[in-house]
């Protein structure tokens, strides 16, 4: 926050190095940088285009580049976020969903949905439009189902026709 060039330099630094050592190891380096954050950046991704890089993200004017590859992260339905989801696919982003776990493996199963519980790899992720992610069990739970952001398979399918409109 205080010195972002030296944040910024020394985080060029551990890529460099990390991704050497995969690459001696015949291996491919990811990176993620935004675990609970949703910062641009874009100065890291550019620097090192042989790197993938990847992230969630509920910023409807961050866009995708060749390296990378971008979750548009559902929020609410409102009218204006609905307008932010079909931007999001208009890009090629899917769209991660939290859905309660009794109703995972159903959701899962609509058309152009799939599963994002096996693997953080957003990248690999095969064609689809809608990532579904099944609702961890945790304290805030309860909170996330009431405040409609745990979505039930009903309320999935409401939001889903919605950006289908």
């Amino acid at each position: 926050m205080y010195r972002k060039d030296i944040a910024i330099d020394v985080l060029k630094h551990e890529i460099r190095l990390a991704s050497a050592r995969a690459e001696r190891k015949g291996h491919k380096f990811a990176v993620r940088l935004n675990g609970t954050s949703d910062l641009d950046f874009c100065e890291i991704y550019e620097s090192f285009p042989q790197v993938q890089f990847y992230d969630y993200t509920k910023n409807p004017e961050r866009a995708p580049l060749p390296n990378y590859h971008l979750t548009f992260s559902y929020s609410q339905a409102n009218k204006a976020r609905l307008k932010h989801y079909k931007q999001a696919q208009a890009r090629g982003q899917a769209i991660a969903f939290p859905v309660r776990s009794d109703e995972f493996d159903q959701a899962c199963d609509l058309v152009d949905c799939f599963s994002m519980d096996t693997t953080d790899l957003r990248f690999l992720d095969k064609a689809g439009k809608y990532g579904i992610l099944k609702a961890k069990q945790t304290e805030n739970l309860a909170a996330g189902i009431k405040e409609n952001f745990i979505l039930s398979l009903a309320e999935l399918k409401q939001i889903i026709a919605q950006i289908e409109a």
